[in-house]
C-alpha cells in the first residue's frame, strides 16, 4: 500500500503515519442534492490516497447517486427506487472540481427546466 498527500497541487507519497495525521478535509467538496422531476440527483467527493501498488494514483473521487421517486398504485405513500451510481476518479483537485461543478450546473439547469 503507498500514501498520498496533495501538497502545492502535486501528489507527495508520504508514510502511513503522515497519511493519517494529514487532513484532506480542504479537498472535499460541499455535497449537494438536486432534484429534476421525479429523480434525486446526491453528489459527494472523497479525498482517498491510500493506493494498492497496482492501482493508478486517482486520490481524488466523485460519487454521484440516481433516486426515483415511484408512485404505486397499490402502495401507500411513495417508494424510493435506487436506479444508478457511479464513481468517478481524478488525478488532481482541479479535474474534480471542474467535473463537480460542470455536472452540478447542468443537474441545476435541468431542475430549473421542469
Amino acid at each position: 500500500m503507498k500514501y498520498y498527500i496533495y501538497e502545492n497541487e502535486i501528489l507527495k507519497e508520504v508514510s502511513a503515519d503522515e497519511y493519517e495525521k494529514w487532513d484532506s478535509s480542504a479537498f472535499i467538496l460541499e455535497p449537494f442534492y438536486v432534484s429534476v422531476k421525479d429523480v434525486v440527483y446526491t453528489v459527494e467527493t472523497h479525498y482517498h490516497g491510500s493506493i494498492d501498488d497496482y492501482e493508478e494514483i486517482l486520490p481524488f473521487v466523485m460519487v454521484w447517486f440516481k433516486d426515483e421517486l415511484v408512485l404505486r398504485k397499490n402502495l401507500k405513500g411513495i417508494k424510493q427506487e435506487y436506479r444508478k451510481d457511479e464513481i468517478e476518479y481524478f488525478a488532481t483537485f482541479d479535474e474534480m472540481k471542474k467535473r463537480y461543478d460542470d455536472f452540478r450546473a447542468d443537474l441545476l439547469e435541468k431542475s430549473i427546466q421542469k
